[in-house]
């Protein structure tokens, strides 16, 4: 182990951990994917499987419950209705429920039962479809409880069979007896008021009794009334001649309604057997092949589970014992590299110390060189600044130039809308005023005709008085509306008149409108004149702005002229990093140092590779390469330049042999 390189060593120690961690880590993505596969098969295939499962035989056996319920002769239109539905919505929930099921995943044995359910299924749903159109068929009826109906006509004939026998008990004996004589009274009666049906056959019926069971009930009222009067062979004649009649056509017709009623009390058995026999043991068959279906798929889900519970296990213990054991490697790896990386550190550090010392003394050196260089950099950073200040004036006065300019622009541009909003109203006005003077003339023109009107009316009033005095008393009437004629025409003459005179001051009002909208126009291209020297003082203010424009271009120049001075001090310090080379000759003793550390890090048969040791150091002996060169450099090297604070580099404070570090790292 000691002669054994460094990169050797970590090498080996990491390969081992890592070893140990991609053994553990593969171990845990195994178990990691075998348990995603069991949870997968149980959550993924299996609970779907079952909760389907579990809806088809859920609503198998509400199918099954609803086809009861339409079994109960007592149920109303509106609850089979109901049952129906429940029926519809049934079978639409479990074909979703197939329909999620059957892409699942299957073992053979469970794919073997599927196959003999699925005939099994669709067995039962045929029967079920067939006792759904009989019960259909026993809706059509419209007698949901034949055996009912059945009851009830027995008694209805039974009812008008003992009524003609108390009837010939009457004729042939006197033997009186109540009731009988009202054929809405009767049992028969009452039931034909209050029964609604849509069988075709029941109204028929219905329709061709109602008149012979209303003269049955006739007859026996006539036949108390003969009895009473003591007319006995009118009563036997009524008797035989409407009474029987009347009853043999009502017993014809109740035979019709026992029939009917027949026929649907054997539709209803029909449907007994159907849903009670037939449809009974196909669906027992086919949920019997269902739970075996749903047996399998939880032994699946159980077996998976458990699968599961022993991989997390496993992966379990695999994943603690690698972990421990990667520890307790990777700490005897890190005890024995730190132990014995320490030792040979130790001394290497000692020895450059001692080499530190004289690189220090060489730095101070070189740190004089970095003051004075530093003293030409701070002159070089207060010109600079003061140039900066200068642009930051100009600058200032360029921006307060620039914002002036904006400001009377933006006036200029206030002013020029205002001035053409203000011409163009002017003008608007002129047009007005023109208008409105226009419009006086013509009013003045109304005006006289209007006065020329009162004038004839004045005229023609005089005639018409003048004709109604000539005229007489018969002409007294014409006269007075002649009178009230020229008053009216008078009077109009006066507002003709005073319209006149208003319309004249009004022409008289416009006219000094007009002059002093004129005048305001000539005050406006007063305006439009100092506008236009506003303009001529913003291009005087934007040539100044171009001025301190071609100024701060200047300064500009002699910017990059001092950027030039800057990059010439920075050749300066390039070349007074040369005086750092010097302190090569002190760092060559250092190289006896390194070799300790390229033996440590190459092996044992490296660490003698070189001359010279570090007793030669603590004894100070001439000869050793450290003793030269600084006798060397503080006997014969001149003086650095200055240089500002250059940093050395650690390959020229501690230069590797190329070879060296090329082959040992």
């Amino acid at each position: 182990m000691k002669n054994m390189k460094l990169s050797v060593k970590l090498i080996g120690s990491f390969l081992i951990v890592a070893v140990i961690t991609l053994v553990v880590g593969f171990v845990g993505w195994n178990g990691a994917r075998n348990l995603s596969g069991h949870l997968e098969e149980v959550g993924g295939v299996r609970l779907p499987s079952i909760q389907n499962l579990l809806i088809i035989a859920e609503k198998g056996a509400l199918i099954k419950a609803a086809q009861r319920t339409l079994l109960n002769p007592d149920l109303d239109q509106e609850a089979r209705k109901r049952q129906y539905e429940v029926i519809q919505q049934a079978r639409s929930e479990y074909s979703e429920a197939w329909d999620v099921y059957e892409p699942l995943p299957q073992t053979e044995e469970e794919a073997a039962l599927w196959n003999r359910f699925v005939p099994a299924w669709e067995a039962w749903a045929k029967e079920n479809n067939a006792f759904m159109e009989l019960s259909k068929e026993l809706d059509r009826s419209d007698v949901l409880n034949p055996v009912a109906l059945r009851k009830d006509l027995e008694i209805f004939r039974g009812d008008h069979y003992r009524l003609m026998t108390s009837t010939l008990d009457l004729i042939a004996e006197g033997r009186r007896f109540e009731g009988g004589a009202d054929h809405t009274q009767c049992a028969f009666g009452r039931w034909m008021s209050g029964h609604r049906t849509t069988n075709p056959t029941i109204r028929k019926a219905l329709e061709g009794v109602r008149d012979p069971h209303k003269r049955f009930h006739d007859a026996v009222k006539e036949i108390k009334e003969a009895m009473q009067r003591g007319e006995r062979p009118e009563a036997t004649a009524v008797f035989h001649d409407v009474m029987k009649p009347a009853a043999e056509a009502v017993f014809e017709e109740l035979r019709t309604l026992r029939e009917e009623a027949g026929r649907v009390e054997a539709l209803y058995d029909r449907m007994n057997t159907q849903a009670m026999v037939t449809a009974r043991e196909k669906q027992t068959a086919a949920l019997d092949l269902l739970a075996e279906i749903i047996r399998i798929n939880k032994e699946v889900a159980v077996a998976a589970g458990r699968t599961a519970g022993k991989d997390a296990a496993v992966s379990e213990v695999t994943a603690l014992t690698g972990m421990l054991l990667g520890f307790a490697v990777a700490l005897a790896f890190g005890v024995f590299l730190s132990t014995s990386l320490s030792k040979a550190l130790r001394r290497i550090i000692d020895g450059l110390s001692e080499g530190a010392d004289q690189v220090a003394s060489a730095s101070g050196q070189v740190s004089a060189a970095s003051q004075s260089l530093a003293e030409g950099a701070s002159e070089q950073a207060a010109s600079i600044e003061e140039t900066s200040s200068s642009l930051e004036e100009m600058s200032s006065m360029t921006k307060q130039n620039a914002e002036h300019a904006g400001q009377a622009n933006g006036l200029m541009e206030e002013s020029k809308q205002t001035v053409g909003s203000a011409s163009a109203s002017m003008t608007e006005m002129v047009t007005s005023m023109q208008e409105i003077t226009k419009a006086s003339e013509e009013t003045g023109k109304i005006i006289k005709t209007i006065d020329e009107i009162a004038f004839q009316t004045n005229l023609l009033a005089l005639n018409a008085a003048v004709e109604a005095a000539r005229a007489g008393e018969a002409g007294a009437g014409f006269a007075v509306v002649a009178d009230e004629v020229r008053n009216l025409a008078m009077r109009a003459a006066e507002a003709a008149k005073d319209t006149s005179d208003l319309i004249e001051g009004t022409t008289k009002k416009v006219q000094d409108g007009s002059t002093l909208v004129e005048r305001t126009n000539v005050e406006f291209g007063r305006v439009e004149e100092s506008a236009m020297k506003v303009a001529e003082l913003i291009g005087e203010i934007a040539a100044a702005s171009r001025e301190q424009s071609e100024g701060i271009d200047q300064v500009n120049q002699a910017v990059a002229d001092m950027d030039k001075v800057t990059q010439q001090n920075a050749a300066n310090a390039e070349e007074s990093a040369s005086s750092s080379e010097e302190m090569n000759a002190q760092a060559e003793q250092m190289k006896q140092m390194v070799d300790d550390l390229v033996g440590l890090v190459g092996g044992n048969s490296r660490r003698r590779r070189g001359g010279g040791s570090r007793s030669d150091l603590k004894e100070g002996r001439s000869d050793s390469p450290l003793a030269h060169s600084s006798a060397v450099h503080h006997a014969a090297a001149p003086k650095p330049a200055p240089h500002p604070g250059r940093e050395v580099p650690p390959e020229k404070a501690i230069p590797f042999d190329q070879d060296d570090s090329s082959r040992e790292f």
